[in-house]
């Protein structure tokens, strides 16, 4: 399942968000989407999920145009995190995670429960909360349970058609440190050992640096850069997206080379 976006025009109403954008989103990648506040990285996710449909030009998942798709059959393909996801209402942490299962009525309850279960546990929410009331939960542990949601329905799409598509806008909003480095580190884990791509929509641009394959750069209604983390973090793209200069440090990290962005 590849995306393939043809001179992609996104807006509201009258006003425009991104115009003429052309991508190719690959499985087997971490992509990074960053920009500065209202760049259009939401509106990019909101139409690769078939939930902003295009102003001009189109979007193809599995060489079928996402808006000829029905929602049942986008999700089969694509698991969601919003933004602001909602379902703050009366629901149950269970309930919540049955919606990532809509649309896969041909997994049996024993497997339904242990992908509900490993989903979990990769937030570190223990199983317990399954009644727990969502309007109990404090801000970063129902961010937790919103993502376990979007990783059930993956982890079902991938066991019904051996692949998928996570796409994460502000995943790691309300969450501390240790548990942005578990969803960063989980989501390259699924990249690397099943058929998956992930589509991060991010503020941070070190977090970034340090965990993504690949950087989508938008500003000013465009692609300002897209590729490697060197081709699209240099001085000259970040002052054009951002407004601001920046610098670019390549340190050492236990060995390791690591890019570091510091606004000047």
């Amino acid at each position: 399942m590849t995306f393939e976006v043809n001179h992609l025009s996104l807006g509201y109403h009258a006003q425009s968000v991104l115009r003429d954008v052309s991508l190719r989103l690959t499985r087997g990648e971490l992509i990074g989407v960053l920009g500065a506040n209202g760049a259009g990285k939401s509106s990019l996710l909101a139409a690769l999920s078939g939930d902003l449909a295009p102003q001009g030009g189109q979007i193809f998942l599995d060489s079928r145009a996402v808006d000829s798709q029905s929602p049942a059959q986008l999700a089969q393909k694509r698991a969601v995190l919003p933004q602001q996801p909602g379902y703050t209402f009366n629901m149950t942490v269970g309930q919540l995670l049955e919606l990532g299962f809509f649309a896969f009525p041909e997994i049996d309850t024993t497997d339904l429960n242990a992908l509900t279960q490993r989903a979990l546990a990769q937030v570190s929410i223990d199983a317990s909360f399954i009644l727990r009331p969502l309007s109990q939960l404090s801000g970063g542990q129902l961010q937790r349970v919103h993502i376990a949601r979007a990783l059930v329905q993956l982890f079902a799409s991938v066991q019904v058609n051996g692949k998928g598509w996570l796409l994460l806008d502000e995943p790691l909003a309300s969450l501390d440190p240790l548990h942005q480095k578990q969803l960063l580190s989980l989501c390259q884990k699924v990249v690397r050992t099943d058929d998956v791509g992930v589509l991060l929509v991010l503020h941070d641009v070190n977090l970034a640096a340090q965990w993504c394959d690949r950087l989508v750069l938008l500003g000013h209604q465009q692609v300002l850069s897209d590729g490697a983390i060197s081709a699209v973090l240099t001085t000259e793209n970040l002052q054009q997206a951002y407004g601001m200069p920046f610098h670019i440090l390549k340190v050492q990290i236990d060995g390791t080379a690591r890019t570091l962005v510091l606004p000047d």
